[in-house]
């Protein structure tokens, strides 16, 4: 059954409509290249709790790199790079960026999208060929996007490490709109929502505690459901059981 599902996923593609930018130009800059064999560590270890806190809330995350905001398209409020798009956009800890991606963001923001920087704004450029004069362009563009203090908002990370509360806290003032709801967010579940090209969607919860079961109570949005037939597959045993979504 997990091979025939891993069949399907194939063909489909994982939803996000959140990008994480991480602080992968001031690692490589403090600490150099983390790639031997394996990433060993990492200059902000909180990033990858920000990842799991959004999917552990119903929300699609993917990670994004400088190249990826430049060559992206802005549409009303929307990042479009290829078949992904993103209505907000978290900066991890990020201190240095090009001028050029800067400038992408400004054009985001005005356009009606989101930046979220925790802890820091971008303060200099990358690179020491012209750094003064690039370092000047970065304030600029950080001071041009201060001036929309609703859509580009600093965040403080949580003390406690908590991130999971701390960003169900987040979503709710922000209105970062989820796929699902879910009433009780548990750290042990784990939620991905995939599209195919015909429309299907496939939404997997993952309960990885070793001992103990979660109940929740799980809500769908109208437009996900309307016009279609819900099923709850359990890998475990290959059944499937038709549900009622009326």
């Amino acid at each position: 059954y997990r091979a025939r599902v891993s069949g399907m996923l194939q063909h489909a593609d994982m939803y996000a409509d959140i990008a994480i930018l991480p602080p992968v130009a001031d690692m490589w800059t403090t600490m150099g290249m983390q790639n031997e064999p394996f990433p060993s560590q990492i200059n902000v270890p909180y990033q990858t709790l920000l990842w799991e806190a959004m999917h552990k809330t119903g929300n699609g995350t993917d990670y994004v790199s400088e190249t990826v905001i430049c060559e992206a398209v802005v549409k009303k409020g929307w990042l479009h790079y290829g078949k992904r798009r993103y209505n907000s956009l978290f900066l991890i800890e990020v201190e240095s960026m090009h001028p050029a991606t800067l400038a992408k963001l400004y054009d985001f923001v005005v356009s009606g999208g989101r930046v979220f920087c925790i802890e820091k704004y971008p303060a200099k450029s990358l690179g020491w060929y012209e750094h003064e004069k690039r370092d000047q362009e970065v304030e600029s563009w950080v001071r041009k996007l201060k001036n929309i203090p609703d859509r580009f908002i600093l965040l403080k990370k949580p003390e406690d490490n908590d991130f999971l509360a701390w960003y169900t806290a987040i979503q709710s003032k922000y209105d970062l709109t989820p796929f699902i709801s879910i009433e009780k967010p548990d750290p042990y579940l784990m939620v991905n929502r995939y599209i195919r090209d015909d429309d299907t969607e496939f939404f997997f919860f993952i309960n990885s505690h070793l001992h103990e079961a979660h109940e929740t109570n799980i809500s769908f949005p109208k437009h996900i459901t309307s016009r279609k037939a819900a099923w709850i597959w359990e890998l475990n045993n290959g059944k499937r059981y038709r549900i009622d979504l009326s």
